[in-house]
């Protein structure tokens, strides 16, 4: 018979018998109740039976949910997203915001994904001071061209230190080279600049 319980429910049961048994929960230990009744609201599960129903959940995204049994779990969420901490050896104190619904692009974030990515932008902020970071990079990549990898849009939240080697390099810094001058457009639209111009204008 199939289990009919609510999935917060087996979820909380699960890793609350895993304890008591003494086993291990490995990436299921930062699933507090409390972390368990923000990611299962009734509004994100009717969010998330929307989104399934319009088959607009992609079975193969890191980022869903729903695919990410087994893995690391979110730091913190609210009713419409989540903060994942960065896995990457160079950048550990660093995360993303993401949304629970599959959406490639922050231009199609709905207005209250967008305010609840702030409310998270603010928390993430508060996380990662506890390492006292000189600075901050945030940011999206959109589209293959602008180096996005996965086609769920997140929100990167960098931590940045004074004793890294590329300190006061930010998001622009590659970008901006010469080397990356685009060929048919050699002048910034709306200006009247000679090429060797060009980086003054970004």
């Amino acid at each position: 018979m199939a289990d009919a319980r609510p999935p917060c429910i087996r979820l909380y049961c699960r890793l609350w018998l895993k304890r008591i048994q003494g086993q291990p929960c490995g990436s299921e230990s930062v699933l507090t109740p409390r972390v368990i009744c923000l990611l299962w609201t009734p509004a994100n599960i009717t969010a998330r039976q929307g989104i399934e129903a319009r088959g607009s959940m992609s079975p193969e995204c890191p980022f869903c949910m729903a695919n990410r049994s087994g893995k690391d779990q979110p730091v913190f969420a609210n009713e419409t997203c989540f903060f994942l901490k960065s896995t990457d050896e160079v950048l550990q104190h660093s995360g993303m915001i993401i949304p629970f619904r599959h959406v490639s692009s922050p231009f199609d974030l709905t207005p209250t994904e967008w305010i609840d990515t702030f409310d998270l932008l603010i928390r993430a902020k508060a996380h990662l001071d506890q390492t006292e970071p000189s600075g901050f990079n945030l940011g999206w990549n959109v589209g293959q061209a602008a180096g996005q990898a996965v086609d769920h849009v997140h929100l990167h939240v960098i931590a940045r230190f004074a004793d890294e080697p590329l300190t006061g390099q930010g998001i622009r810094y590659h970008l901006k080279q010469l080397k990356n001058r685009r060929q048919s457009s050699p002048v910034c639209p709306g200006s009247n600049s000679p090429p060797e111009h060009l980086p003054h204008c970004l």
